[in-house]
């Protein structure tokens, strides 16, 4: 009986202890997960903020690189005009307007001339290539056929038959056209900073400049032996082209080392000629754009085709535009509608049915030129 009794006795304390254990390694247990319970909701709310994206951090795809500069004519853009009653010019980000109406020259919004100019468009007002520097020609106080040339607001120069201004991205050079031919041609001499660097006697019809000034390329007026017009190109005072009339576009790129321009044969067949090469020959060719690494940008009307370079892009309205970066890896175009690379786009803040007279690369940035009343 007492062995029994000792041996109950022995496995209740056995039990207590194992109980005691048990309610020990509970406790602990309890007190382990209240504690990480307890530390948990301070971290839970910091978690889903990383995980969501910042709403003012949109994906760099999806930011459009145009920069819309909106120019105010005055009066209707689309016309109906035989003569539009302005003369605009544009070049990076800025531009120059001269109202027929209101007689005022404005520069990026900002009145800087009031009244009359020695006459027309191209031929009374220019502005440099990056838009920096602008030029106008004024009657001048001397009489007679004498003008005055202002960069700036700020007279440079007066001279006979002075026309055709140009002014050079840093504004330091200015060119521009004067004199009179023994056969009462005007416009015969092309100057620069004053001193005449080129004559030909039976005129001078246009001619561009490069931005530092550095290069020029100037169409002239011939005539062969029965009396015919002849046209020819100077590239700084160099002949690279006579014959018949140039068709619709001669240019020289921007930093002066590349210029195209259109020839017609005497079948009308038009060919487009870069830096001497034939690129291209069709019915109808308009020549829009020659960039700093001479990449072109054609218009073949004939053939309904935008050509860039080498590429041909099928496009099917009238009044095609085209515009490139320096190496034409990008290219804008407008036919019946605008793209960019071939793809849909929409320029910020421009209505479908808004005027946009020009768009340009500045280097990272397209500049959109809108028009508008």
């Amino acid at each position: 009986m007492f062995i029994k009794t000792q041996h109950q006795s022995r496995r209740q304390k056995l039990y207590a202890w194992l109980f005691q254990i048990t309610g020990l390694f509970f406790l602990l247990g309890a007190m382990l997960a209240c504690s990480f319970s307890a530390s948990v909701p301070t971290l839970a709310p910091t978690q889903p903020v990383a995980t969501q994206p910042a709403p003012t951090q949109p994906p760099v795809a999806t930011q459009t690189p145009f920069n819309v500069i909106t120019i105010p004519l005055g009066v209707d853009p689309k016309g109906p005009y035989q003569a539009p009653p302005y003369f605009l010019e544009t070049g990076g980000g800025h531009y120059l307007l001269y109202s027929m109406d209101t007689h005022k020259l404005i520069y990026d919004g900002k009145e800087v001339y009031s009244g009359d100019l020695a006459g027309l468009g191209r031929d009374s007002m220019a502005l440099s290539r990056n838009g920096l520097h602008y030029a106008y020609v004024l009657l001048a106080p001397e009489g007679a056929n004498f003008h005055d040339l202002f960069i700036d607001g700020v007279k440079v120069t007066t001279a006979d038959l002075l026309a055709y201004p140009a002014v050079t991205d840093d504004g330091g050079h200015y060119f521009y056209t004067g004199c009179t031919s023994a056969s009462g041609f005007t416009g015969t001499c092309l100057f620069k900073d004053g001193q005449d660097v080129f004559d030909h006697p039976d005129g001078i019809l246009d001619f561009s400049i490069s931005r530092n000034g550095d290069a020029y390329l100037a169409s002239l007026r011939n005539f062969d032996s029965n009396n015919n017009f002849v046209e020819s190109l100077v590239l700084n005072g160099t002949e690279i082209y006579k014959g018949a009339e140039l068709g619709n576009g001669k240019l020289l790129s921007p930093n002066g080392q590349h210029y195209a321009y259109i020839s017609l044969d005497e079948n009308n067949l038009q060919h487009l000629i870069v830096d001497g090469v034939e690129q291209r020959s069709s019915e109808a060719l308009i020549l829009q754009q020659v960039t700093d690494q001479g990449s072109v940008c054609t218009w073949d009307s004939g053939k309904s085709q935008m050509v860039i370079n080498a590429k041909e892009i099928p496009v099917s309205h009238e009044e095609i535009q085209c515009f490139l970066n320096d190496d034409a890896s990008h290219y804008v175009i407008n036919d019946g509608g605008w793209t960019l690379d071939g793809e849909a786009i929409q320029f910020p803040g421009v209505d479908p049915n808004d005027w946009i007279m020009r768009v340009e690369w500045t280097g990272d940035a397209w500049n959109v030129y809108r028009v508008v009343k």
